[in-house]
C-alpha cells in the first residue's frame, strides 16, 4: 500500500493504489499532465535555482570587498571624530581634512575638569599633526602623528596657578569609512615626553 492510500480522501475516485503509487502519477491523472515533461523540466529548475544562488552568493561575497576597495576619502573629505583613550589620554573630539587621496590634517581638543567644595581644577589638551594613509582605498591602515599641547590650571588653596607642557606623539593604526559616512579607526598611540607611554585609541565619526 502506497502513502498515499493513508490519507483519506487524497485518492479521487477512479484512481488505484497502483496508479497513486507516486505522487507525480496522481498529478498526472487530475491534471493531464505527463511525469515525463517533469523529469525534462526538473534539471532546468535545479539549474536556474544554482544559477540565482550563486549570483546570491557572489553579491554578498563581493559587497564588502567593493566597499572596503572603494575610494571615498576624496568624495567626503571632512571628517568629524570622537576618539575615546588616545593621545589625548581620556578622550577628543577632531576634525580632519584630507588634502590629498592620502594624506589628512587633523585638529582636536579635549577639556577634563573636576571640582569639589571651594577647589576645582581643569585640564585642557589641543592636538594637531598629519595623517598619512599607505592606500587610496576606504579601508586602509595609517599611521599618524604631531604634537599636544596640555594647560592645567587649579584653584584648590595655596596651589592656585596653572601650567603648560608640549608632548609629541606617533600613532599607527586601521581606519574603515563607509560610502555612507561612517568612520571606524583603531590605532596605537606613543606618548612622548621625558620618556614612552604606549595608550590605545578607538575613534568613530562621520565623514562629509
Amino acid at each position: 500500500m502506497s502513502w498515499t492510500a493513508r490519507i483519506p480522501g487524497f485518492i479521487p475516485a477512479g484512481v488505484g493504489i497502483a496508479e497513486s503509487a507516486h505522487p507525480f502519477n496522481f498529478l498526472d491523472k487530475r491534471f493531464g499532465t505527463s511525469y515525463s515533461s517533469f523529469h525534462i523540466w526538473q534539471p532546468h529548475f535545479k539549474e536556474a535555482t544554482m544559477k540565482r544562488a550563486w549570483i546570491f552568493l557572489l553579491v554578498v561575497l563581493l559587497l564588502p570587498g567593493t566597499s572596503l576597495l572603494a575610494q571615498s576619502r576624496m568624495d567626503k573629505p571632512n571628517d568629524f571624530t570622537i576618539e575615546g583613550l588616545g593621545k589625548c589620554i581620556l578622550y577628543s573630539l577632531a576634525y580632519q581634512r584630507m588634502v590629498a587621496p592620502q594624506i589628512g590634517l587633523e585638529v582636536g581638543a579635549s577639556l577634563i575638569g573636576a571640582a569639589t567644595v571651594g577647589t576645582s581644577a581643569t585640564v585642557f589638551f589641543l592636538s594637531a599633526g598629519p595623517r598619512f594613509y599607505f592606500t587610496k582605498n576606504n579601508a586602509s591602515p595609517f599611521i599618524t602623528g604631531g604634537a599636544v599641547y596640555l594647560s592645567a590650571g587649579t584653584d584648590a588653596g595655596p596651589f592656585e596657578g596653572g601650567g603648560s607642557t608640549v608632548y609629541m606623539y606617533a600613532a599607527p593604526g586601521f581606519e574603515f569609512r563607509s560610502t555612507s559616512g561612517f568612520l571606524f579607526r583603531g590605532s596605537v598611540n606613543i606618548l612622548i615626553k621625558s620618556g614612552v607611554f604606549v595608550w590605545p585609541g578607538i575613534t568613530l565619526g562621520i565623514t562629509f
